[in-house]
């Protein structure tokens, strides 16, 4: 369904001058416009945006506003959305709740790598197999 924004407003600022109390000419000339073009206004007509702004500075908002969604609504809308839409959308949302980036960190990752890799190379450390290691962790946490 499409709304026809000319029309919504002209009944909001129709609506608004009535509860004033006013008639359009009283209205228009408190808004510097003339009755006839107040009255094409209230009609359904185009508006200027010098138009619309003269209006609201005598009237307040006159635009329908977005009503606010509910979050489960919205989580529902977003669970019906292809799976590829849906790893889109929470990308977004999680890459939303970071802070900014540190900008060393990947000289600190760079400097860890070296670290750790000169351990290895030096034999302060002792390493696994990636097998040995997956089948005990799999017997630890899967008990397999």
């Amino acid at each position: 369904m499409m709304i026809k924004v000319p029309l919504v407003v002209g009944k909001r600022i129709r609506k608004g001058r009535r509860a004033r109390g006013m008639t359009q000419t009283e209205f228009a000339a408190c808004c510097g416009l003339s009755r006839r073009h107040l009255a094409a206004i209230e009609s359904g007509a185009n508006f200027s945006v010098s138009a619309l702004l003269m209006i609201e500075a005598a009237l307040g908002p006159v635009l329908p506003r977005r009503r606010k969604r509910d979050p489960r609504e919205l989580f529902a809308e977003a669970l019906s959305l292809p799976k590829a839409k849906r790893v889109q959308l929470a990308g977004g949302i999680l890459a939303s709740l970071q802070g900014p980036a540190d900008p060393d960190w990947e000289a600190a990752w760079a400097a860890e790598i070296e670290r750790r890799c000169a351990a290895v190379d030096a034999g302060e450390v002792q390493t696994s197999d990636w097998n040995e290691f997956r089948a005990r962790i799999e017997r630890e946490i899967f008990g397999r």
